[in-house]
């Protein structure tokens, strides 16, 4: 029937595309019926913590600003353990590059981050600067702000005029040892 409506002659095709669906999390299958298919939606259905596990949102990468968790910046979500989130609305980042390799974030890990816009100096946040999202270690001092990598070849970034915000404070990170390039 969805191949008939959808103008799809092969029934491989329609099954794939929902498998595709399901891993995505945008549908999911009934245990219970045969043919029973239902919408995700991803503000009630998976942000629910469940109370050993709750879906957390993986954020597209270059996706910053006030509004992170909308539904569009939403590439996936995620089911982590309860140990991992600590039950608080928390979202994922993937690390790119090396600037926090000595902090344990590498390039393509996930970065289990709380959602605050407030930071103590020595935190590692997620900040936006220039439009653009980065992790580094938060001190603020009198007239700037230094974000400060993790790693001796790289510089700080020093802020003076307070044109960033503080997005989240890392508080984990998930890393899949067998990666499928």
């Amino acid at each position: 029937e969805i191949g008939i409506h959808l103008g799809i002659s092969s029934v491989g095709a329609v099954g794939n595309h929902l498998r595709t669906l399901v891993q995505k999390g945008l549908i999911r299958k009934s245990k219970w019926e045969a043919r029973g298919l239902t919408l995700v939606d991803p503000h009630t259905d998976l942000k629910v913590d469940t109370g050993e596990a709750a879906g957390v949102p993986l954020i597209k990468g270059g996706t910053v600003g006030a509004a992170l968790l909308s539904h569009e910046n939403i590439e996936r979500y995620i089911c982590l353990d309860r140990f991992m989130t600590g039950g608080q609305e928390t979202f994922l980042l993937r690390v790119k590059g090396d600037s926090m390799m000595n902090a344990g974030l590498c390039d393509g890990d996930f970065a289990v981050v709380r959602r605050q816009s407030e930071a103590a100096s020595g935190d590692v946040v997620v900040a936006v600067l220039d439009g653009e999202a980065t992790i580094k270690y938060y001190h603020p001092k009198k007239a700037e702000v230094h974000l400060v990598p993790a790693n001796d070849c790289m510089y700080s970034i020093i802020v003076r005029d307070k044109k960033f915000q503080i997005e989240g404070k890392v508080i984990g990170v998930y890393r899949e040892l067998t990666r499928k390039d």
